[in-house]
């Protein structure tokens, strides 16, 4: 090869170069410094914060659209807008009321990066618990029409040389609906079994409350969900959008409601009742007379600040199941 078409050759190759190099950095560019973070362990009721360092690496304004969270207990600050060669923060706060044992939390950027228009924050831990609830703080208690069911739980706290409980409540929608018995198994632990006692086909949700001589945990509760089935399952029997921060967050965020023959004739879905002003709501037909699905999402710009709570009224042609209710609840921190 010739001296100059050597040196032609060369010219073209750090021509090509340098404008693969001011391409790939053209337009905004997301850089973040950690995506994840480990806080350990940490007692129940505490909140944990930690901020992303988020580089702009591009040459144009980085635009940080949102930050969809994967839970409602986790909240959630940034800066909107990073300039070419500056730094900025996604700070995530995560509240451990009601979480327990290890979790595993994430937040998602949507930003103007048009080659990485999302990146994964993700949180992670355990939480320890003044009181121990074994399996788990959450009781299902399902039966069919007619009949009843039994769950057990098991209550222990390690942190007084004696575990007291006394006054045991229930919801308003749990009295004269749940038997309970409370016993002593040993200074530390005792065991709960609870019986649903309902008859009728449906599904309600609510707290069982019991106090404690635990000075960080004076009222333990536990959730309860008693469903009856009937000829119709409705899964889940309760839709909860969570806490919902921003309108976009609202119309992207869908939950699905599966309806289910179990017994008896094929049925079809002949209508719905609902407010049409804050939900979307798509039926979709998986197996025709026996199973259903509603894609509901919410209407972000008619929302209000506060609880949301309504229901979706499904109106069935089955002789033994003509309606069929579901709450749905969201707590909205945007809107009027």
């Amino acid at each position: 090869m010739t001296r100059t078409k050597l040196g032609a050759w060369l010219v073209g190759l750090f021509l090509v170069m340098f404008f693969s190099v001011s391409y790939a950095f053209a337009g905004p560019k997301i850089e973040v410094k950690t995506d994840a973070h480990d806080f350990g362990e940490a007692w129940e009721g505490e909140t944990l914060n930690n901020a992303f360092e988020v580089k702009n690496i591009g040459d144009e304004d980085l635009v940080i659209e949102t930050v969809k969270t994967s839970c409602g207990c986790t909240a959630v600050k940034f800066d909107n807008r990073i300039a070419p060669g500056k730094t900025g923060f996604v700070t995530l706060s995560l509240r451990t009321q009601g979480l327990h044992g290890a979790f595993h939390k994430t937040g998602t950027i949507h930003s103007n990066d048009p080659a990485s228009p999302r990146v994964v924050l993700k949180l992670t831990g355990s939480v320890k618990n003044y009181i121990e609830v074994t399996p788990r703080p959450f009781l299902q208690l399902v039966s069919s029409e007619g009949e009843t069911d039994t769950k057990t739980l098991v209550l222990k706290s390690t942190m007084q040389p004696e575990f007291e409980l006394s006054d045991l409540t229930v919801d308003p929608v749990f009295e004269g609906k749940l038997k309970t018995n409370l016993t002593r198994v040993d200074k530390q632990s005792y065991q709960l079994e609870v019986t649903s006692l309902f008859k009728e086909i449906g599904s309600r949700q609510g707290r069982i409350r019991i106090k404690t001589n635990v000075e960080k945990k004076p009222e333990l509760e536990i959730r309860v969900m008693a469903m009856v089935l009937g000829p119709i399952q409705v899964a889940p029997g309760r839709l909860h959008f969570g806490r919902i921060e921003n309108v976009f967050q609202a119309e992207k965020t869908r939950r699905t409601v599966w309806l289910r023959k179990l017994q008896g004739n094929d049925f079809k879905i002949t209508s719905l009742d609902y407010d049409h002003d804050l939900l979307n709501i798509d039926v979709q037909t998986r197996r025709p007379g026996k199973d259903y699905l509603l894609m509901v999402s919410l209407k972000g710009e008619n929302l209000k600040k506060g609880t949301l709570e309504t229901e979706i009224v499904v109106h069935t042609d089955h002789e033994k199941a003509k309606t069929l209710k579901i709450p749905v609840i969201a707590d909205v921190t945007v809107g009027k």
